[in-house]
């Protein structure tokens, strides 16, 4: 329906604002990661030595994406509904 357009829309445009207040190389680890490359790919993109390293980069970016969200409950409540 409409109503579910504007509201995807909505949380689109909340999570872009999220994204931009973590680190660069956070914001592109999980850029690539929720655009659906593997973490062999993530490595080679972005020049870790391992797929190891990239996914651990990936789980240090989610705990800073979480904490910044637990620091701002409104905005993590908008992407809930």
């Amino acid at each position: 329906t409409i109503f579910a357009n504007i509201n995807q829309k909505e949380k689109s445009a909340i999570l872009k604002n999220v994204l931009q207040r973590l680190s660069g190389n956070c914001r592109e680890v999980l850029m690539y990661w929720a655009g659906g490359y593997s973490m062999e790919e993530i490595a080679i993109i972005l020049n870790y030595k391992s797929a190891g390293m990239a996914r651990k980069k990936k789980c240090l970016c989610m705990k800073e994406l979480v904490d910044w969200l637990e620091e701002h409950p409104h905005l993590k409540n908008e992407l809930r509904k």
